[in-house]
């Protein structure tokens, strides 16, 4: 008899571990799918913020509109701004010199052990009144290395130069330039935002960033480079 209750009270304990894992899966998945949601609403506008020409003013009444997705700091050790009033921006930021990072993340599902960690930052930096450069970076910690893919929109060609494209598995890179086209710009920005919200996540930069480009050779356009 003894045996017998032992069993069926461990039945009954892993009967409800199960559906109270059940429930949390559930409830990470609706999470991930608004996050998903969010994002591909925030990106449409990102993406329409023209760099050289938006000026601070322009950049601050789109954080204000985003501010719950602001970050500080670098992703492994940074966290969500708080502000304390509302219109609050990061400390720091002024139309001389500011940097703004806005990030998506699936964590739920990650600390479920339903995906590993997906992350879209998407960067924008103001200098001298002008947004200067943009940063898109879609990474996903899924193996010990991780993977991403990453677009840059830099007038100045400082960062081109110092991150030059390239396409393969592991990590896409590409560049804007002044020369892009349209159907470039549309290509370059069009991340597969699921990936935040997908069952066990995407496995390359492919999976996050599809494109026409080859592997490593690809992308041969003037005025976008994602391989040399």
């Amino acid at each position: 008899m003894r045996i017998r209750t032992v069993v069926r009270m461990g039945l009954a304990a892993a009967m409800l571990a199960a559906a109270v894992y059940g429930v949390a899966a559930l409830t990470a998945m609706h999470a991930a799918y608004e996050t998903e949601r969010a994002a591909r609403a925030f990106m449409g506008q990102f993406v329409a913020l023209p760099v050289t020409t938006s000026t601070f003013a322009d950049l601050e009444g789109f954080a204000r509109r985003h501010v719950v997705w602001l970050w500080v700091g670098d992703l492994e050790h940074g966290h969500r701004f708080r502000p304390t009033r509302a219109g609050d921006l990061p400390p720091g930021c002024s139309a001389d010199l500011c940097d703004l990072d806005f990030v998506f993340q699936n964590t739920r599902l990650e600390r479920l052990g339903l995906a590993p960690l997906t992350d879209l930052s998407c960067e924008v930096q103001v200098r001298h009144g002008r947004t200067a450069y943009r940063i898109v970076d879609f990474v996903s910690r899924g193996t010990s290395f991780g993977f991403g893919s990453i677009v840059i929109e830099d007038f100045t060609g400082k960062l081109e130069a110092a991150v030059p494209g390239r396409r393969n598995i592991q990590k896409t890179i590409i560049n804007l330039t002044p020369q892009s086209t349209a159907t470039q710009r549309a290509q370059s920005y069009a991340f597969d935002l699921h990936c935040l919200a997908k069952i066990g996540g995407c496995k390359n930069s492919f999976e996050l960033l599809p494109g026409p480009w080859k592997d490593e050779n690809s992308f041969q356009a003037t005025g976008a480079h994602a391989g040399r």
